[in-house]
């Protein structure tokens, strides 16, 4: 079977006896798109950790992408200068902190937000 992903395309899969799901991510973490059949038992639990898992990986790779590049944006637009930028999960109900030596972490669903 010939492989008709874009070279720039990410691909993570899952299998057992009688399941497969696959989850396709492009390069630029823009887009993704999970392929099932519809045999799929999603009650599987180990499927469900699985998926859990791969789409939280999914989010915060698609933040360390996304949130710097968004952040140095800003900087130009408003002449503010930041030391650093990092991704990391932070707390329930935290988007982002700063340190006193304008280092910036920010949390990774905050990529989800539009960008106005």
């Amino acid at each position: 079977m010939q492989d008709h992903r874009p070279d720039n395309d990410f691909r993570k899969s899952y299998r057992s006896r009688n399941t497969c799901v696959i989850v396709l991510v492009s390069k630029d973490h823009s887009k993704t798109d999970i392929l099932y059949s519809e045999e799929v038992d999603f009650s599987n639990l180990k499927l469900q950790k699985w998926l859990r898992e791969d789409i939280k990986d999914q989010v915060i790779q698609r933040a360390s992408f996304v949130l710097p590049r968004r952040m140095h944006e800003l900087e130009n637009m408003h002449q503010l200068f930041a030391q650093g930028v990092k991704v990391k999960p932070l707390r329930k109900g935290v988007l982002g902190q700063c340190t006193h030596t304008n280092y910036i972490t920010l949390s990774p669903i905050s990529s989800y937000f539009p960008k106005s």
